[in-house]
């Protein structure tokens, strides 16, 4: 690929995020933690939603 279309591509994406936000009524849901992965903005650990 062309370097200023990689750019353009990365750029779009910056400003119009696809794929972003939460679904209006998922299949399923999950949650896991990592209280292993402790860090000065997340003094509980990883956790994430899918």
């Amino acid at each position: 690929m062309d370097d200023t279309l990689v750019q353009e591509m990365l750029g779009d994406h910056s400003r119009n995020p696809r794929n972003y936000g939460a679904l209006q009524s998922p299949d399923i849901e999950a949650e896991m933690t990592n209280p292993q992965c402790v860090g000065p903005t997340h003094p509980d650990g990883d956790r994430v939603s899918l």
